[in-house]
């Protein structure tokens, strides 16, 4: 998984103007609301009574919100609730007919089955929330208005704000009850579907035990546990297109354990059943579930520390630099040369012992990209280093004691390695200006290295000719596992903040658009609240000429020239005046109007969250309340928008 964003819920709200933004959406609630409703009101009544009943309107706002009363927005609620009931069954009918038959595809051929299930389930949940939300809600109130009913409503003592909000609380608790029947069945269906265990292929025979000789099995296999001495040749049955091996690990206090190795994400605990009397090894065991899996780690990245960035690099002389370019498309990872000075600096804060559960050693994940020069000995690992140092003050620089361990290891590929780093270090190193090194010194991780909770992590590449990818993403401390329940919990609030923002975009197209409208309408909203990021991105390549943004083919006025002539996208148009009036409507009117719209409208595609269960973290509190703040801050708005849009057509039509 790969993590872009690293941002908090108080730098989201002011330094990048999500508060600066919300209240420009409530500005441009009220303001389309306001001309909406005069325009629908002066085709109805005529320019003159449209002002007047939009400035009575506006004029009764204030006493509208003050005067609402819960019982009348219950009332509209349950009846807003009454009415769709028979759509809610039926959806929950789809879906688990879905699940019925889903078993049969999810996870065939995959080592990874969880990610099949929890790709497969959150866009399941998405799509059916999604259009329950949309079908509920666009043809509720224009239904009303056409069949007449709303004059029932209306001519009692209730508020257009009741009316507004009566149904949005009625269609988000509908949908609210939907999403979590939804998510309980999806939650035990993954539960079932991933659960698995093995059996020993045929019994390990004394032979079948191999002795690892210098690292590597008599037949060449590199033991998948460093601490085994013996690994079976047998392996197990084959079961959700895997298998594992099995090795003999000696336990501290004599004895033995035997553990399987961990494929697909996962391992068992094993059990010996039988033992061969002579050697008392073991003969014939057991296995249990799936173990690890199905987790939520939780994290703790590199941060920015004053002026510094999260992640610094170096090039072969030790000079900053952006990384070294091995020519791959996709540029996530940056590389570092390897056995040169090379390096990639990892800051941290915030390492203190109370965050860690088991606080008498440390984990340290990296999930590094390599890239070879030359095959060399495949049997043995691109080598690599990493070095942690404490952070020493600038002002104390020289009488500051640098202390500093080096820990060598061998980098393993596509798949996430964890370092077991004691928080009692014996080999540290102690430097001081003007003094001899001191080594061989015991080192306590939290006291001594990361003093005041923040450290200095170094990265190095060993093997000459050979690059270690890094990305701010790929390095980060385990500060233990959170219940995968609780996560996966988290992950369906995600989309039950979506839900809300659909069911507000609806009521608030369905005051003054009839169903059908409101539904196209509501789809082309959704459309471009997904592509939003992508407009967003072309409108800067655009207008600023961002290099790292560089978009060739123009706005879309000049894509949809291209498209229709079949131009390459870096073939420059013709000179003219057509070309000249192509560009000067991208850039001085689609793009900027496009790329502000692109503000109001929510990121759809950021209240996804299931990427993070897929691969096993801890989905972060802060991209949570971000998402919900997000969608409440829209429903917020739409409810304005649908309020005054609500009142204005009321007027007129009375």
């Amino acid at each position: 998984m790969v993590v872009e964003e690293f941002r908090t819920f108080t730098d989201w709200l002011l330094n990048e103007g999500a508060l600066l933004t919300f209240v420009y959406i409530m500005a441009f609630s009220v303001v389309a609301g306001l001309l909406l409703g005069f325009i629908v009101s002066s085709f109805r009544v005529g320019p003159g009574e449209a002002f007047y009943s939009v400035s009575q309107t506006v004029f009764q706002a204030v006493p509208d919100l003050l005067q609402m009363r819960w019982r009348r927005i219950w009332a509209i609620a349950r009846l807003a609730i009454k009415e769709n009931i028979r759509l809610f069954v039926v959806t929950v009918a789809i879906f688990v007919l879905a699940l019925s038959v889903a078993g049969w595809f999810i996870g065939g051929g995959s080592k990874y089955p969880e990610r099949s299930y929890i790709a497969f389930l959150f866009f399941a949940a998405q799509v059916l929330v999604s259009i329950f939300a949309v079908l509920v809600s666009a043809f509720s109130l224009p239904n009303d208005i056409f069949s007449k009913t709303i004059y029932t409503v209306v001519t009692k003592p209730v508020r257009a704000t009741e009316i507004v909000v009566g149904r949005f609380v009625g269609f988000a608790l509908l949908g609210t009850v939907l999403l979590v029947i939804i998510g309980s069945l999806s939650y035990v269906f993954m539960q079932r579907g991933i659960d698995h265990s093995h059996e020993l292929s045929e019994p390990i025979t004394a032979d079948k035990w191999l002795p690892i000789v210098d690292g590597f099995t008599p037949d060449g296999r590199r033991p998948f546990d460093p601490r085994a001495v013996y690994e079976s040749s047998v392996l197990t049955t084959r079961n959700n297109e895997h298998v594992h091996r099995i090795a003999i690990v000696p336990l501290d206090g004599g004895g033995f354990e035997v553990v399987a190795d961990e494929t697909a994400g996962h391992t068992h605990d094993v059990k010996v059943v039988e033992s061969d009397p002579a050697t008392q090894r073991p003969t014939l065991v057991s296995f249990g579930p799936p173990r690890g899996n199905l987790r939520a780690r939780r994290p703790i990245y590199s941060m920015p520390r004053g002026d510094l960035p999260a992640l610094t690099l170096t090039d072969d002389k030790g000079t900053e630099t952006r990384g070294v370019n091995v020519g791959e498309v996709w540029d996530y990872h940056k590389y570092i040369q390897g056995g040169t000075q090379a390096t990639a600096t990892f800051r941290f804060s915030g390492l203190s012992p109370e965050r860690f559960v088991d606080q008498d050693s440390v984990q340290l994940d990296l999930n590094l990209a390599v890239f070879r020069t030359h095959i060399g000995d495949l049997r043995r690992r691109i080598e690599a280093e990493v070095e942690l140092r404490n952070v020493v003050d600038v002002a104390e620089t020289e009488t500051a004691q640098v202390k500093f361990v080096k820990i060598p290891f061998e980098t393993e590929e596509f798949k996430v390695q964890t370092l077991n780093i004691p928080r009692k270090i014996k080999n540290g190193t102690i430097r001081a200006q003007g003094q001899p090194d001191r080594t061989l010194q015991e080192l306590d991780f939290f006291e001594d290295l990361a003093s005041g909770g923040q450290l200095d992590l170094i990265i190095r590449c060993i093997d000459q000719k050979q690059y270690v990818g890094v990305a701010r993403a790929s390095i980060y401390f385990h500060a233990g596992d959170e219940s995968f329940g609780w996560n996966y919990a988290r992950g369906i609030v995600g989309v039950w903040a979506q839900m809300l923002a659909i069911v507000a975009l609806s009521i608030a197209l369905s005051t003054f658009l009839k169903g059908p409208v409101v539904l196209i309408g509501a789809v082309g909203v959704i459309v471009f609240g997904y592509s939003a990021k992508f407009i967003l991105f072309v409108a800067d390549s655009v207008l600023i000429g961002d290099p790292l943004k560089n978009i060739w083919g123009g706005g879309p006025l000049e894509a949809l020239y291209r498209l229709v002539y079949q131009m390459n996208l870096q073939i420059p148009l013709p000179p003219g005046a057509g070309t000249a009036l192509i560009k000067f409507t991208d850039a001085q009117l689609l793009l900027p109007g496009m790329k502000s719209l692109s503000f109001a409208v929510p990121r759809f595609e950021n209240f996804n969250l299931s990427n993070y269960l897929a691969y096993g973290y801890a989905i972060d509190n802060q991209l949570l309340l971000i998402n919900l703040a997000m969608a409440l801050s829209f429903v917020l708005g739409m409810m304005l928008l649908g309020y005054f849009c609500f009142k204005t057509r009321e007027i007129a039509a009375a």
